[in-house]
């Protein structure tokens, strides 16, 4: 049976209100303390990075975000 490939996507969405830098962070059922919204890339659903992440965040945390820039990428299938 083939492997199937995962991507895991993480996003860190920065705001500045007040002169006060804030991060934005959602809970997840089960999990213990707020983190940093994650999820997977929906391989055959999503078409690009974007619209996955933009999915995602949506999903966890009801915001929509604006604009949006792809940082770093780290891969390894080892």
């Amino acid at each position: 049976m083939p492997r199937r490939l995962s991507v895991g996507l993480d996003a860190v969405i920065v705001a500045v209100t007040a002169d006060q830098p804030r991060i934005l962070t959602a809970s997840k059922p089960g999990e213990i303390a707020p983190a940093l919204p994650s999820g997977l890339l929906d391989v055959d659903g999503d078409e690009t990075l974007e619209l996955g992440l933009r999915r995602w965040i949506s999903a966890q945390t009801g915001v929509s975000v604006g604009y949006v820039e792809q940082l770093y990428t780290f891969g390894d299938r080892q």
